[in-house]
């Protein structure tokens, strides 16, 4: 393997044609991204990703022209075409094509946020807009500001606290204040 950046420790999920891997993961009450982190080498095969429904297919194959770097192709994770459902607690990865290695398995939610006691950060890696409810502790009016994916403002509005339902940009994220 590469050795550049060994996520896993140089524990690699070795597959070819027929072989496949089952994880566990923690169930989560919201969507996520699933990310595979392959060696993207030229010649490398495919894999499908499932979880009760095809989630992805990822092409390890398809790798630019080697850089400055020794070793051949790259160690890179790769979003899935589908998101993993709330509640889900199981992924598998079938070799479907030629020899792959994955060295990883990444999961994001689609929205994750940090509060702290007077300004709230939920950031979206979702496709489109969604909406989270968060509670602002013992606040009466929290501003909002949503920004897109750039960091441009698109919205100011000053609501009701300490409970407020906010929009998160596709991208993006919003700032909620007391």
């Amino acid at each position: 393997m590469t050795g550049e950046s060994q996520w896993s420790g140089g524990a690699y999920l070795d597959g070819g044609v027929g072989a496949e891997a089952r994880w566990s993961v923690p169930a989560s009450d919201q969507p996520r991204l699933v990310m595979p982190v392959v060696n993207r080498i030229p010649g490398a095969g495919r894999t499908s990703w499932s979880s009760n429904r095809p989630l992805g297919t990822v092409d390890a194959g398809r790798a630019g022209p080697q850089g400055g770097s020794p070793a051949p192709g790259a160690l890179l994770p790769v979003i899935l075409a589908d998101t993993l459902r709330p509640g889900a607690t199981t992924l598998t990865a079938r070799f479907t094509a030629g020899e792959s290695s994955v060295d990883a398995l990444l999961l994001r939610p689609e929205v994750s946020q940090v509060v702290f006691d007077h300004t709230a950060l939920p950031q979206s890696a979702a496709p489109g807009p969604r909406t989270r409810t968060i509670t602002m502790t013992g606040a009466h009016r929290v501003t909002v500001l949503s920004y897109d994916g750039r960091g441009r403002l698109l919205n100011t509005s000053t609501r009701g606290g300490p409970t407020v339902t906010a929009t998160v940009a596709a991208g993006g994220f919003t700032v909620l204040r007391t």
